[in-house]
């Protein structure tokens, strides 16, 4: 399957998951439902071009790319009168753990930081937990902390 297809199915599986018509989803997108319906509906006769899955993946809330190869299937697709959502289910972050790991980092390192930048760094490593089976990953952190400085 080539990214134009890729694109095509994923855009179809987040329109059908939504329970919402063509042209409500097209409204959240901002665009028109038959140029949607061009690019994803049954009879396709239009590509979904680079330019337009990166405008859909920021509303979907995807990473950029995303839309370019297959989604997990453990992905959601949450649809409401307000917005289309696609998200990973949450892991769960032992939250006690990644304080431990981002404070014992913060001791080796030697680095004191005000509370907005530690509440920053440790939202990073809670939400780099999530994508890696509730890990806190210590070479990460240790990243972070370096651009904290």
């Amino acid at each position: 399957m080539d990214v134009w297809e890729t694109r095509r199915e994923n855009m179809r599986r987040i329109i059908a998951a939504t329970n919402d018509s063509a042209k409500d989803v097209s409204a959240k997108l901002g665009f028109g439902s038959s140029y949607l319906v061009q690019m994803a509906g049954p009879n396709p006769t239009r590509p979904i071009s680079e330019r337009n899955a990166r405008i859909f993946e920021i509303k979907l809330g995807l990473d950029p790319g995303a839309l370019d190869k297959p989604l997990p299937d453990d992905y959601l697709v949450l649809g409401s009168s307000k917005a289309v959502v696609l998200q990973k289910p949450m892991m769960e972050v032992d939250l006690g753990v990644v304080i431990q790991v981002v404070t014992k980092v913060l001791q080796d390192e030697n680095v004191e930081l005000p509370n907005a930048k530690f509440a920053t760094l440790l939202t990073l490593a809670v939400n780099d937990a999530k994508d890696h089976d509730g890990k806190a990953r210590e070479d990460v952190i240790k990243l972070l902390v370096d651009l904290a400085r």
